[in-house]
């Protein structure tokens, strides 16, 4: 049996019954965070991209999916498909003053093909998170003689369907010079949701019954990104990659309602009674998205063998910085009675990756650890949310490890990378969470057999 034959027959429903149990079942975020607009957007690490920082964008290679950058589709390796499936792990530990509490979260962050075709072109379909909403907490007020348990609650998730295509629109051997565009255009779907619910302390406990708020926001809308890379080769050794990604400012198709309600149990829909429901349940509504800009460069250096200097391994060393801006101080909710304020963000990223011997599908002769690819990184975030009037932050530094998967012919992979982070403002009193991050990507790609090549024999 061929290898394609044995990924679309065994593998494929595995991964599609995987992907589709993590989108319907998975917590989706463990932040609090996410409870304004449409939730943490961007937040899954791929398992390639996290140990370099989420340099995402800069990433131009030709065994890497990189669906982040829409224009690098096209410098796969020719003919050869790659299926990517990601799963992205948080466990947070947060702290309010003198409390503390832990919350794990785990999500698909990625289910993408992509092939390239005609020496020029690059096509990508795939599914991935767009935003993602998860947080659960409680206050208690006295009132009089009585006391109240407020209760806080959100949860969902808005997934992104997309399609993408790139195209080299200039390509120059004899002075190492390529230049590639590419546009990914999806379909957003998905919901997500806040509760708040208050319930009376009694002397036997608390009362099940109680007042409930929900607020629910469904997206159905097309969104795209726009991307650009221009590669220039300095001889053998010297690779220059420039990239940019452009997200405009779109009017996104949602639906909102707002709903009160008397229940006998909070933690039973079926008993509550409405008492209003207010809002475009069943028209749509526009919101504009928030533009953002990304830039990014890719450094290679190359060692080549040479028996001479006593050097047998050909070594590379990938040098990676991002710098993405994005104007939230714009952005507002139509029907966010609280109006709240939201800030302009920037984003910074870098990171470093070497990989011992590049030339490993020539030779089996190589060890191990010499094929493998070793990553690490580091970022500063500026978040669009506030506290106490100063705005959060999120920094950390990065660990991973590209392992291929040794079939003979094969551009397979598995990369793994670790987080160590935290977010907050700089007032200890305030919000602060601490996480460590575990990142799984797998790239399967065919042995030995390229798609889209010209018959020799009939």
């Amino acid at each position: 049996m061929s290898y394609i034959s044995l990924i679309s027959k065994r593998c494929l429903p595995a991964l599609l019954l995987l992907l589709s149990l993590g989108l319907n079942a998975q917590v989706a975020s463990n932040s609090p965070y996410s409870a304004l607009g449409f939730g943490d957007i961007g937040t899954t690490d791929h398992g390639m991209m996290s140990g370099i920082g989420n340099s995402n964008i800069s990433v131009v290679d030709s065994t890497i999916l990189n669906f982040y950058n829409p224009a690098t589709y096209c410098f796969l390796a020719s003919g050869m498909p790659i299926f990517s499936l990601g799963e992205s792990s948080r466990f947070s530990f947060y702290r309010n003053g003198d409390l503390d509490s832990y919350s794990p979260v785990s999500s698909i962050s990625d289910f993408t093909f992509a092939v390239p075709f005609r020496s020029r072109f690059g096509l990508a379909l795939g599914l991935k998170p767009y935003s993602r909403r998860g947080y659960s907490f409680s206050s208690v007020k006295h009132v009089d003689n009585d006391s109240l348990l407020y209760a806080y609650s959100g949860k969902g998730s808005i997934n992104e369907a997309f399609v993408g295509l790139s195209a080299k629109i200039l390509k120059r051997d004899s002075i190492g010079l390529s230049v590639a565009i590419g546009s990914n255009i999806g379909y957003l779907f998905g919901t997500v949701t806040n509760q708040r619910s208050a319930t009376l302390f009694e002397s036997g406990g608390i009362n099940i019954a109680g007042g409930v708020e929900q607020r629910n926001i469904r997206a159905k809308s097309l969104h795209y990104d726009l991307g650009l890379y221009v590669m220039k080769d300095f001889g053998k050794k010297h690779t220059l990659t420039l990239s940019s990604v452009i997200d405009l400012e779109q009017d996104l198709n949602i639906r909102y309602w707002k709903g009160l309600f008397y229940a006998g149990n909070i933690d039973n829909p079926e008993t509550y009674d409405t008492l209003s429901i207010t809002g475009s349940a069943d028209s749509n509504s526009r919101i504009s998205s928030v533009p953002a800009l990304s830039f990014g460069a890719q450094y290679t250096l190359r060692r080549l063998a040479s028996n001479d200097l006593g050097h047998r391994l050909n070594n590379q060393w990938n040098l990676y910085l991002t710098y993405t801006t994005s104007d939230w101080s714009r952005f507002s909710v139509p029907f966010d009675s609280v109006g709240t304020r939201y800030f302009s963000t920037h984003r910074i990223t870098c990171g470093a990756e070497f990989t011992p011997e590049t030339q490993v599908l020539k030779t089996s002769m190589y060890k191990y650890f010499e094929r493998m690819r070793y990553r690490i990184g580091g970022y500063y975030y500026t978040l669009p949310y506030g506290q106490g009037g100063e705005q959060v932050s999120d920094f950390g530094t990065t660990f991973g490890v590209g392992l291929p998967i040794t079939i003979k012919g094969s551009l397979s992979s598995m990369n793994m990378g670790v987080t160590l982070g935290q977010r907050g403002t700089g007032n200890s009193a305030l919000l602060r969470e601490r996480y460590v991050g575990f990142n799984v990507g797998l790239l399967i790609a065919p042995v030995g057999d390229r798609w889209f090549r010209k018959r020799i024999w009939d």
